[in-house]
């Protein structure tokens, strides 16, 4: 477990550490026209797409993937946890905050009845490493052009799987 996981992330005395897997991939995003009144280009919030793999010292296997949604499926019985990203909390990353993406703890919102995953009631994303749109080259600026515009920015981190007491 890394050890210092901010207390705003805390899971809570109810729950335990159950899997703790690394995910690498990449925060993909797109440009988009917001309309406020007169039409804004702006990044849409990250979409993720990435393997998870075991967490040991020869680099593990890989063990699943973390996509949209927020959705982690677990390769072995395909199984999934959906995390609530509304009631979620994010904290930014102490490391490199305009590098790399915020720490996240988020509760179950779904994801499947049985199996690996089942039992998961929080998913907790820390030790980050890039994958913030900001210091990209690629622009999302004034030119309508640019609209659909997907960059996407590689990044890793730790992701720790709660179940209940």
């Amino acid at each position: 477990m890394p050890a210092n996981i901010p207390d705003a992330l805390d899971a809570g005395p109810n729950v335990h550490p159950a899997i703790q897997v690394f995910g690498q991939g990449t925060q993909n995003y797109t440009c988009v026209l917001v309309d406020a009144g007169t039409p804004v280009p702006a990044w849409s919030a990250a979409v993720p797409e990435a393997n998870l793999y075991e967490c040991d010292a020869d680099g593990g296997a890989l063990v699943g993937t973390h996509f949209g949604g927020p959705t982690w499926q677990w390769d072995f019985d395909g199984s999934t946890f959906v995390g609530d990203k509304p009631h979620g909390t994010s904290v930014a990353s102490p490391d490199d905050p305009p590098t790399d993406v915020a720490w996240l703890l988020l509760p179950r919102k779904g994801g499947s009845d049985a199996g690996v995953m089942s039992t998961i009631v929080y998913a907790q994303r820390v030790s980050t490493v890039g994958g913030q749109v900001g210091n990209q080259d690629a622009g999302c600026d004034f030119a309508a052009a640019d609209a659909g515009l997907v960059v996407k920015v590689p990044y890793s981190a730790t992701y720790i799987f709660y179940e209940s007491n």
